[in-house]
């Protein structure tokens, strides 16, 4: 972002947050990595406009930047022999 850090109506723990979330952590491990409550992230993300903008805005520039990026190289699955059943075991 190119606004200046003391301009920023957000804390540095929710600006963390919101990047571990814009880069695709799940709510809990983002809020976790920085020793807040998932429920606290949750409801900034519903009544903090300025941390919901922030995120809005961090997770469209994550997507245009990973936009650009040359695709992952292609790695043939597994062969099923190494895949494990998922039927129950016989009685």
């Amino acid at each position: 972002m190119e606004h200046a850090a003391d301009s920023s109506p957000l804390s540095t723990i929710q600006q963390c947050v919101v990047n571990a979330l814009a880069a695709g952590s799940t709510l809990t491990d983002a809020a976790e990595a920085y020793s807040v409550h998932r429920v606290t992230v949750y409801r900034w993300m519903k009544t903090c406009q300025p941390f919901s903008a922030a995120l809005q805005r961090a997770r469209a520039e994550f997507v245009l930047a990973r936009r650009d990026d040359p695709p992952a190289p292609w790695k043939p699955s597994l062969p099923s022999s190494t895949i494990p059943s998922r039927r129950p075991p016989s009685c």
